[in-house]
């Protein structure tokens, strides 16, 4: 009788401890979604070029690391608005025996995240429009700033509730009028835009925190 008592007793605890652990999923599951997040990251951003204004010869902006920081709010389950700013640091090659020409690149852009429909890593597709300013490092050239449009893709890996790492490659068009002219100072100007759009990459990664 004591065993069969004990083997009732044993059930019972572990039917209850089930019960327990069966309850506090179910108020997890139930937490309401985060309605919102930021992302420091950190990259590589390649391409970009323009034309010589006397010579002719590609200009290309150099390869170089960038950074920045995205914001994202949730509007539906599967749907946010999202504000990015990437800045990168390039130098644009001048030609054969002349110093290279520092300067910032920026991106401010607002656009929408498709969040697609998985448990654990979140894949998102991104498209944003905005600005792109072009600002010279030397002391007495003009700044540039161009609308661009913005689409790209990456994932999520939460950590955490509250948590995790992001990663996404980003392409950038900025739309440049043809047969213009940039970066100039005193009426001298550097380079002469040549095509209608300025094609920059970036791959980025970084952590999110939501809330």
């Amino acid at each position: 009788m004591r065993g069969r008592k004990g083997s009732v007793e044993t059930l019972a605890a572990a039917s209850l401890a089930l019960l327990l652990a069966a309850g506090q999923a179910g108020a997890a599951d139930a937490q309401p979604p985060t309605r919102f997040s930021i992302a420091p990251f950190a990259g590589y951003r390649a391409g970009g070029s323009f034309s010589d204004v006397t010579t002719g010869e590609e200009l290309k902006l150099g390869e170089s690391q960038n950074y920045g920081v995205v914001v994202d709010i949730l509007t539906q389950p599967d749907g946010e608005i999202e504000l990015l700013w990437s800045r990168q640091r390039p130098e644009l090659d001048t030609g054969a025996g002349t110093t290279p020409f520092s300067l910032r690149v920026d991106y401010f852009h607002v656009g929408g995240t498709y969040l697609f429909p998985t448990n654990v890593v979140k894949p998102f597709f991104v498209a944003t429009i905005g600005a792109t300013r072009f600002d010279p490092a030397a002391e007495g050239y003009d700044s540039e700033t161009k609308f661009s449009f913005g689409f790209g893709g990456g994932v999520r890996v939460p950590i955490v509730r509250n948590f995790g790492l992001r990663f996404e490659a980003r392409a950038y068009g900025t739309v440049m009028s043809n047969d213009s002219q940039a970066l100039c100072a005193n009426g001298r100007c550097l380079v002469d835009v040549d095509g209608t759009l300025l094609w920059q990459y970036e791959a980025n990664a970084g952590v999110y925190l939501a809330f």
